[in-house]
């Protein structure tokens, strides 16, 4: 012998062999992931088919068509929502304008009050020819679409 006792024997072989046992938890844990990762993916799949199914296939192009062939299928839905639903296009429809005509009072200021130009006729049959008064004017109208 060479005088090695039996413990460094044992670590010069390397690590001890892993027994079945272990090796089959190991195996079987290896199994479990891939059938839950096997089931995420089947889930996933599911849940494009029945989005597609309800929408259709999403083309690339057109989709602006689409989403107006789907306006029937809503209709039903919002009918006892009719008057709120009329009531939001309307109110959109007069924010937009508001939004249009936000510059208006400061064009009316920089070309009446201060610059050379007459107010329109409307104007002055409403509040005079007088500056104060179409200062006050375009301050209000300011403050009305702000």
């Amino acid at each position: 012998m060479t005088g090695r006792s039996d413990e460094q024997t044992a670590r010069s072989k390397g690590p001890p062999a892993r027994s079945d046992e272990e090796t089959a938890r190991r195996e079987g844990a290896r199994r479990e992931e891939e059938t839950a990762r096997s089931e995420q993916q089947t889930a996933q799949s599911d849940e494009a088919a029945q989005i597609e199914a309800l929408v259709g296939e999403r083309p690339t192009k057109g989709a602006l068509r689409r989403d107006w062939k789907l306006l029937p299928r809503l209709l039903p839905y919002l009918r006892p929502y009719r008057k709120f639903a009329v009531l939001s296009v309307l109110s959109t429809i007069v924010i937009a304008a508001a939004a249009v005509a936000q510059p208006w009072p400061t064009a009316f200021v920089i070309d009446s009050v201060v610059g050379s130009e007459e107010p329109p006729g409307w104007v002055s049959a409403i509040v005079g020819d007088g500056v104060g008064m179409l200062i006050v004017l375009a301050v209000v109208a300011t403050l009305l679409l702000t």
